[in-house]
């Protein structure tokens, strides 16, 4: 049975350091004010109730003083850390460091699964029984993805990803490799392959390659039967646009022809407790039509 329970929102006079755990926290209805972060594209959109300090790096290394600063001035009762157990960039690091200057700390381990997960949150929050509510709902989401029908046949897909600077208005545009957490989940599940191949010499960020205009045409070239728009779809949509209007020969690549050029949202580990939601919507675009209207009715 699907959650329709919404609890009211608890909003912790607190600083979270970790977009994962930020992400697990949501699911149970509870925010802090400020958070430091940096591996959720736009997390502001997902988050505009919270003030987005800084990224995870600037806070453990170059410059914590913004963080000293939102402890006062919120003033914090407490800093919550998350624990992802990697050997880098890990916010659980900083614990010492914090404690030592009189902050109080508290640590979400994040591995494991997402039931194991939210029931940890649940319980360092007295929430048990909202985080039973979202694995109750998480799990019958992803049953329900897998019993409906499934797309008739593998597809070959080109899945951008658009950020857009929430100031500036600046983009900058992506490709999300076939290693990525994106591309693994709906190759799982839909069978779809990604035409841009990982090369980790070239990913500033892992699982995504930074383009210009060349080098989207050189992925338009592999002939993609979709393109998926993920983040911001405008500016997704612009640089293809101007990619054709360079070369007018990408007109004809089956994407374009069968106007299969689709915004969808964007999917990462951090966002794990989301995965079946997102890809409910990722389904209803890569069905066969026919399909999609049998799941409709």
């Amino acid at each position: 049975m699907l959650n329709n329970f919404v609890p009211y929102p608890r909003y912790e006079r607190a600083v979270f350091i970790g977009d994962t755990a930020t992400e697990y926290l949501a699911a149970l209805k509870i925010y802090a004010y400020a958070l430091v972060g940096g591996e959720v594209p736009s997390m502001e959109l997902l988050h505009p109730q919270e003030k987005p300090l800084e990224c995870v790096a600037c806070a453990m290394h170059n410059k914590p003083q913004v963080l000293k600063s939102a402890l006062t001035k919120i003033p914090a009762d407490y800093v919550l850390l998350e624990d992802n157990h990697r050997a880098e960039l890990n916010p659980a690091s900083m614990k010492e460091g914090l404690e030592a200057a009189g902050v109080p700390v508290k640590v979400l381990d994040v591995t494991g699964t997402v039931p194991e997960v939210l029931r940890r949150a649940g319980a360092m929050f007295d929430a048990d029984k909202q985080a039973e509510r979202v694995i109750r709902d998480y799990e019958e989401r992803f049953r329900l993805l897998r019993e409906a029908p499934q797309a008739t046949k593998p597809q070959k897909l080109l899945i951008l990803l658009s950020i857009r600077q929430p100031v500036t208005l600046e983009t900058f545009l992506f490709a999300v490799t076939d290693s990525h957490e994106l591309s693994q989940a709906v190759a799982r599940e839909f069978g779809c392959a990604n035409v841009t191949v990982s090369d980790p010499e070239k990913e500033q960020i892992p699982g995504l390659t930074e383009l210009n205009a060349e080098s989207l045409s050189e992925l338009l070239v592999k002939q993609p039967a979709a393109v998926a728009l993920t983040g911001d779809g405008t500016a997704g949509a612009v640089a293809i646009e101007k990619a054709v209007k360079k070369q007018p020969a990408l007109k004809t690549i089956p994407a374009l022809v069968n106007h299969r050029v689709w915004p969808l949202p964007f999917y990462c580990g951090a966002l794990a407790w989301r995965e079946p939601l997102i890809l409910q919507v990722w389904k209803e675009a890569v069905m066969e039509r026919e399909e999609l209207t049998l799941l409709v009715r």
